[in-house]
Parts: structure tokens; C-alpha cells; sequence
């Protein structure tokens, strides 16, 4: 998820809250406290933030990417709600006045330093209208001390608890990022290195490929099956080299090129057979359809390393499965073999984690990392008894 639409999706809940609190806000002062305002304005204004969340609802379900000038209008859309809930309600003398921090809060923490101060003088020019323009309510300043004195203690329970929440928010999103941003500098450094040895493995790729059509010249119809195997390895080889070379080692989505989503897997499945040719090998597809998606090359990949490694764990049975719900891709591959050890269980994705004897650890963490990128994830859990399952879960709207 990119990191404004996050944003958003944090405002959009905030914002239900803010609109609760906003009504019963209203009713009470009306119908409970009877103060003597008018409160169409008040209901219009609530009203508009109701169709505001609305449009936000829908606007998060968009492919489209949110961008900061979008958040901002939002952020600044709320702060002149506020203002005019306030307005209409005791101007600087409403002890909710104070709920402004919160705007400002939400701006530091999610905006760049620019547009943080635009909302900061924004406020302020605000704060400054309310002190000397708002309406004053008549006949209210006989009890106006324990009116805002309740008033203050309400606003202070609100802001230490939403406050508390978005920073907790912020937290985690901040170390997610870190996270992801590890995880592509990891990625780059292995690009750099995968393409180098794209580059150097060509030249005794050929000569293995020269050496064995001369050996098949020269030596005995008996090793026939042998070199024509060593030789499909070899091309094998150069296919894949060729692939790093075209990608330069990033994950990489084939933009523009739509496929049905039947034929994406298939063809995946087609691929594995073909190289490993599996004893018991049970395919579970849901009925066809016509939904298609982008021939996404991580996702490929991913899914061919999962029935790679089900594979040399168990060569006698694999089952994988296939369903969409929810508005879900769901991939999973149950083998029946030894299953993952608590390490790998415990440290899942992480780079060169490995039980193979001779596995260099990238399998499951370029595998996750395809998956991190179209906001999908993948799992993995032991069996009861035996053998493992392996989960992939991604949006289709990422895959669309």
C-alpha cells in the first residue's frame, strides 16, 4: 500500500470517530444541556464530512495512487470543519477548541515540512477568526465555567486517546517502511550481483555447451540421454541468465500485458511439471472465468520456488490449491515432507536462511518480497503430521 493511501485509510477512521463524537456532541448540548444555538449549521457541516468519508471509501478502493497534494486537501478540509463547528458554537470560548493540535499532529507526522507549515498558519489564522468574529450564544454565561471546564476534561480524554493511537499507527508504519526498505536494498545489492554473474557464467556456459555436442559426436549412442540432459540443463542455464539480464535482477511486472488469470497459473503449473515431472502431483482449480490479471513476473517466480521447495521436500505428493474470495488471490502448496524447523519458522523471510545443503537462502525471502510488493503475504506453517503448507494471499486490485 503506498504510504499516502495508508495515510488516508488511518484519516478515514479518524474521522468516523471525529463525526460520532461531532452528533452526540450536538444532541446533548440541544436536547440534554438545552444551550441556546442553532444547530442546522452544525448538522450541515457533520452532514458534509459524512459524504467526505464516503467518497474517501471509495477513493481507497482506486488503483489509482494517493498522492500528497490529495492527503493534504483532506487533512485541510477537516481543519475548516472544525472551524466551523467551532464557529457556530462559541467560537474560542468552545473548549474544543483545543481538538486543532490534533490537525496539526496528523499533518507533522504524515506531511512533508511545507504543507506541515501551510496547516500550522492555516490554524492559526483560524484560531485568531474564532477569538474575534465568532457569535457569542446569549444566556450561557451563568454556568460557562462547568460547561468548559467538562468541556476541557472531554476534549483532553479525545486527544490523549486518538493521539495515542495515530502515534502508535505512525510507529508501526515507520518501522514497516524500514523494513521494506531494507528488504530493496537487499534486493538491489543482489540484482547488482546476480547481473555480474549473468555476465561471467555466459562464456563456460557455451564451452559446456560445445563440449558435450563433441562428446556426443564421439562417444557411444549410450550416452545419448545423458548429454541431451546435460545440454537442456545448459539451456535452461542460459534462459535464466538471459531473464536477470532483461530485469537486471529487480521483481518486475510486465506493464500493459493482461492475461486470464486461469491461463497465468496454468501455464506456472505447465512449467513445473515440464522441468521436475512430479510422481503425485493434485491440482485443485476453481471453475474458469474471464478475470484477468497482469502476467506479474514476482509473483511467477514465487510461485515456482514454493513448488520447487515442496518438491525436494517431497518428490512422491504435492497438492496445490487455488481459490479467489474476498476479493482474494489464494495460492497454496501442501507437500508431505519433513517440514520447516522452529529456525526457519521462527526468522521466515529473512536473507541466506537455509536448511538446504547446498540452498543459499533466497528462495523464501525473494518469494515474501515479491509477494510485500503487490501488498500480498505469504506464510508458512507445519502440519500436524507431516509436511508443510504454504500460503499466498494477494490482492487481485494489485494484480489488476
Amino acid at each position: 500500500m503506498d504510504y499516502y493511501r495508508q495515510s488516508l485509510s488511518q484519516l478515514f477512521w479518524l474521522r468516523n470517530i471525529a463525526i460520532f463524537g461531532q452528533f452526540t456532541a450536538i444532541l446533548v448540548s440541544k436536547f440534554w444541556l438545552k444551550l441556546p444555538f442553532e444547530t442546522t449549521h452544525l448538522i450541515f457541516v457533520t452532514s458534509s464530512l459524512i459524504v467526505l468519508n464516503i467518497i474517501t471509501k471509495m477513493r481507497m478502493g482506486s488503483p489509482r495512487i494517493v498522492g500528497e497534494i490529495e492527503y493534504f486537501s483532506q487533512i485541510l478540509y477537516d481543519i475548516f470543519a472544525l472551524f466551523l463547528l467551532l464557529y457556530f458554537s462559541g467560537g474560542a470560548n468552545n473548549p474544543f477548541t483545543s481538538l486543532f493540535i490534533l490537525q496539526v499532529m496528523i499533518a507533522a507526522t504524515t506531511l512533508s515540512s511545507f504543507y506541515t507549515w501551510v496547516t500550522s498558519s492555516i490554524t492559526i489564522a483560524l484560531y485568531f477568526v474564532l477569538m474575534k468574529f465568532a457569535p457569542e450564544i446569549p444566556h450561557i454565561h451563568h454556568h460557562f465555567v462547568d460547561l468548559h471546564i467538562s468541556g476541557m476534561l472531554v476534549t483532553f480524554i479525545i486527544l490523549t486517546l486518538i493521539i495515542s493511537y495515530f502515534i502508535v499507527k505512525m510507529g508501526n508504519t515507520s518501522r514497516n517502511q524500514q523494513v521494506q526498505l531494507k528488504e530493496s536494498e537487499q534486493l538491489a545489492i543482489l540484482g547488482i550481483f546476480a547481473t555480474n554473474a549473468a555476465h561471467d557464467l555466459g562464456t563456460p556456459l557455451s564451452t559446456i555447451s560445445l563440449i558435450a555436442n563433441d562428446l556426443q559426436k564421439k562417444l557411444g549412442s549410450e550416452y545419448d540421454e545423458s548429454l541431451t540432459i546435460l545440454k537442456d540443463e545448459v539451456k535452461e542455464c542460459k534462459r535464466i541468465i538471459s531473464d536477470i539480464t532483461l530485469s537486471a535482477g529487480v521483481l518486475k511486472s510486465d506493464s500493459g500485458r493482461f492475461v486470464l488469470l486461469d491461463e497465468y497459473i496454468e501455464d506456472i503449473l505447465k512449467h513445473f511439471t515440464d522441468k521436475y515431472h512430479p510422481s503425485q502431483f493434485l491440482v485443485h482449480l476453481p471453475e474458469k472465468t474471464d478475470l484477468k490479471i497482469f502476467s506479474d513476473s514476482g509473483l511467477r517466480m514465487a510461485i515456482q520456488n514454493i513448488l520447487t521447495n515442496a518438491h525436494q521436500a517431497s518428490e512422491e505428493k504435492i497438492i496445490f490449491k487455488m481459490k479467489t474470495e474476498q476479493n482474494q488471490l489464494i495460492l497454496e502448496v501442501e507437500d508431505f515432507g519433513a517440514g520447516f524447523n522452529k529456525e526457519v519458522l521462527g526468522q521466515f523471510g529473512k536473507i541466506g536462511l537455509t536448511t538446504k545443503p547446498q540452498g543459499m537462502g533466497l528462495g523464501l525471502f525473494l518469494s515474501k518480497t515479491a509477494c510485500s510488493r503487490l501488498n500480498g503475504v505469504l506464510t508458512i506453517n507445519n502440519k500436524q503430521n507431516i509436511g508443510a503448507i504454504v500460503t499466498i494471499n494477494v490482492p487481485l486490485k494489485s494484480l489488476q
